[in-house]
């Protein structure tokens, strides 16, 4: 019984951590955008988000 509860869980957990690692992406991202001091290129470089993703962010913040 508990292996087909975790069968039918399994997408939601996967669904789940993947949202936790984009907001943990982003989070970082725009702590990166708020200190001003880094290239957009390195931020996305760095938080594994794409370029228009964090060009997206900077004009969200300001």
């Amino acid at each position: 019984m508990y292996e087909v509860l975790m069968e039918l869980m399994e997408p939601k957990i996967q669904e789940r951590e993947q949202w936790a690692a984009r907001q943990s992406a982003r989070q970082t991202a725009e702590r990166m955008l708020r200190k001003g001091k880094m290239p957009l290129e390195d931020i996305a470089e760095y938080s594994g988000l794409s370029i228009e993703a964090v060009r997206q962010m900077k004009t969200e913040i300001q």
